[in-house]
């Protein structure tokens, strides 16, 4: 009859299988902003900074609560990446870092991938907002930033809007990926075209760092100082003005 005890020895000899330790989605979203901003930084010497705030303050339902923010708040919540605020145009990035993404669906068929176009939308409402609420000097452009563990980084960049911040010396050498998407339509009106480049990321801002980080000089500072004030003090008015609206109403309901 087969024995009914165990060898201790061989157990002990067992490995036990590890468990695969939890990756928490918001820690590798910002790791990959950490690193974005580092290469931008390292890539064309200015200092570039992950967004510590959410956007969500000023998402899809509270765009209008830009008009009651300063140009410098307002800055910080649209994107992932801070870009120095000299910097000729306004530089708006969002990043996704994910183990996986459809790709396929996105090259192959007609309806694309409906969770990178979820991005893209992301960040094209941001450089909307911007565009028609932030008014600032500068022309706003944004960029899709994609990491894929052990697959690479991407960035994705609508071609009409970059050469038209930056001139038709703007570089897209092979390999990439040409996509057809609708812009919104506040940028349809800045005459954002249908036409996508997606292309590897480092690559990409090296091959292009020349004009991407051109730095304004002492009249276009002086402009966008002086729009920066305008804008700032019709905030501040505007705060105020519905700060005193609100204890008006608050006086007369106690008074009911």
């Amino acid at each position: 009859m087969p024995s009914k005890e165990f060898d201790k020895n061989v157990l002990s000899a067992l490995t036990p299988k590890e468990k695969k330790k939890k990756i928490n989605p918001q820690h590798k979203g910002k790791s990959w902003e950490s690193d974005a901003a580092a290469i931008l930084t390292k890539i064309s010497g200015l200092h570039f900074q992950r967004i510590f705030s959410s956007g969500a303050s000023v998402g899809q339902s509270n765009r209008h609560r830009i008009e009651e923010l300063t140009i410098g708040q307002t800055e910080q919540m649209l994107g992932d990446i801070a870009a120095p605020e000299t910097m000729k145009q306004h530089l708006i990035f969002e990043c996704k870092n994910y183990a996986d993404l459809d790709i396929h669906n996105l090259i192959s068929t007609e309806q694309g991938s409906k969770t990178f176009y979820g991005w893209l939308g992301e960040m094209m409402y941001d450089v909307e907002s911007a565009l028609t609420t932030l008014k600032s000097s500068r022309t706003p452009i944004g960029f899709l930033c994609v990491k894929l563990t052990r697959k690479g980084s991407w960035i994705t960049v609508n071609i009409g809007a970059f050469r038209q911040a930056f001139g038709t010396t703007a570089v897209f050498n092979p390999p990439y990926v040409m996509l057809e998407h609708e812009p919104r339509p506040g940028l349809v009106e800045a005459k954002w075209s249908q036409r996508w480049v997606m292309i590897d990321f480092e690559r990409f801002i090296k091959d292009n760092a020349d004009f991407m980080f051109q730095q304004m000089n002492d009249t276009e500072i002086a402009a966008m100082v002086k729009a920066t004030v305008e804008r700032n003090v019709a905030a501040i008015q505007k705060r105020s003005l519905k700060d005193e609206l609100k204890g008006k109403v608050s006086y007369l309901e106690s008074k009911l």
